[in-house]
């Protein structure tokens, strides 16, 4: 099985004796890529590497500060007190993936019972489809919740609708 650093490629290298102290943050292994990646980011001490590390002291922006956000949220709080059937929409790359489990699983503990989709990249690719819709659809959606994708798929939203 290939190693980590195998696979991706680090560009700036750190001069030699360089290292972070990661604390709680540091891989059990991979330290030194761990570290190089860091570097790679310009992050150059201690403290600004834990600092980006720590997500309790990310400067995360108000959700609500996006548009609509206050209607999309009063929408899905009623679908869920309705008890609809949800569809959680990702993408297959790295982000999607994780963004549609986060919302599965919060939804999850709420006691709703939903499904997800992630396109197959191929012969789907990235994005909504208007077979994806359909599909989801005819399973008994009747929610269709969007993560890392959707905010340009004009068709396959009023389809949804």
């Amino acid at each position: 099985m290939p190693k980590l650093s195998d696979r991706y490629e680090v560009h700036a290298t750190p001069p030699d004796g360089w290292s972070l102290e990661l604390g709680r943050f540091a891989p059990a292994d991979g330290l030194s890529l761990a570290s190089r990646l860091l570097y790679n980011r310009g992050i150059r001490d201690d403290a600004a590497a834990l600092a980006f590390l720590d997500a309790d002291s990310l400067n995360i922006s108000d959700p609500y500060e996006l548009p609509q956000m206050e209607s999309a949220v009063e929408f899905l709080i009623d679908a869920i007190k309705s008890k609809k059937r949800i569809a959680v929409f990702g993408d297959f790359d790295a982000d999607g993936i994780t963004a549609t489990a986060i919302i599965k699983l919060a939804l999850g503990k709420m006691g709703v019972e939903c499904v997800h989709y992630l396109p197959k990249r191929d012969p789907e690719g990235h994005g909504m489809s208007v077979g994806a819709v359909r599909a989801l659809a005819e399973s008994g959606a009747e929610v269709l919740v969007t993560v890392d994708t959707g905010t340009t798929a004009h068709e396959e939203v009023a389809l949804a609708r």
